[in-house]
Order: C-alpha cells, then structure tokens, then sequence
C-alpha cells in the first residue's frame, strides 16, 4: 500500500518496538557536514530483523548502500551511517546508506516503517529539529524512547562527546552513537 503524508496530525499511532532515538542531522562537525548519521533502538527484550523494514526522510526512502548487520540487539543500537563507514570511526556501522542533499538543516519527518507498512516510529520535525545544532554539531538524542518522537519536549541537545565514535578527521563526536544518550 502506498503512504502518503497526513496533515499535522494531533497523535500518530505507532507500535514502538523499534523507535529513531538519535539524530545526526548536521554531520560531525564543519569540514563534515556530509556526515550524517542517525541510530535507531530496540525497546523489547528480543532481537528483532529488521529486513524489509524502511526509512522515509520527508518522503523520500533511504537507499541501503550497505548492510552490515540487519539485526538490532535486544535493549540495543542500530547505527545507520551516511556514504561511509568512516562517518563515525571506531564503531562499526550496521548500515552505510544514501540520501540525496542529506538531511535538511532546516528540519525533516522521519517515518521508520515495517515491513507490513506498520509505522513503528515517526519523528516530525518539518517545521524545525527539536534539538541539535550546526555549531558544535551536537545530535538530536530522545530523551524517553517510549515517548512520542514527535514531541519537541521528548528530544536534547548531546549533553558532551563520548570516549569513541571520532568524526572522519578525528575529531569529537558531540553524540553518543551506539550508546545510551544522556538522560536516559
């Protein structure tokens, strides 16, 4: 079945089992605004396939460059990677993908959709991200992952770097790919 975007609507159903809780939509840092990444998180107690499932940013689905892994861990990570494992050195990516002109500065819905056409998470951040920033380049992290995503008052700034996860150059990363974000 074909999907097509509601009108601002006042509550999305969702199933929540697997939830978009950290976004990277500025890159790494200024020589790498390219370098956009985004993790998704588990929220059951079993592993769970995530084949067939897609990721629509603004309408548009994601192309799966390459899958490393199509299973996310129990409680655990899945770390989506834009053009290059390198976008984030030390941790292995679980997916390089492709998304023409990247994340938008000014704000995107993301849908995360399962196989069946189920939406398992939305995000909708149209008229502006709901934290983050292209200064510092800190992420947008979910404060509650069984929380509403697309509720401004469920998302933060990263709180600081990590001890891993180094942008392509080395530097800092202000986010916590593969990790438990701050607050939570």
């Amino acid at each position: 079945s074909q999907w097509s975007p509601t009108s601002s609507p006042v509550f999305v159903k969702w199933s929540g089992e697997v939830v978009i809780n950290e976004v990277a939509w500025a890159g790494t840092d200024s020589n790498y605004a390219n370098d956009e990444w985004f993790e998704l998180y588990n929220n059951t107690d079993q592993p769970i396939d995530l084949t067939g499932w897609k990721i629509l940013v603004s309408g548009k689905e994601i192309t799966l460059k390459k899958v490393n892994n199509a299973i996310i861990p129990a409680k655990g990570y899945y770390l989506f990677e834009r053009t290059t494992d390198d976008t984030v050195k030390e941790i292995t990516t679980d997916v390089i993908f492709n998304l023409t002109g990247g994340f938008s500065n000014s704000g995107a819905r993301i849908e995360l959709l399962k196989p069946n056409g189920e939406k398992a998470d939305e995000v909708n951040a149209s008229d502006g991200w709901f934290a983050g920033d292209a200064i510092k380049y800190k992420t947008m992290e979910r404060i509650s992952p069984r929380a509403n995503g697309s509720s401004p008052a469920n998302w933060q700034n990263n709180q600081g770097f990590r001890e891993t996860g180094r942008s392509s150059n080395g530097g800092q990363i202000y986010g916590s790919p593969k990790r438990s974000n701050f607050g939570f």
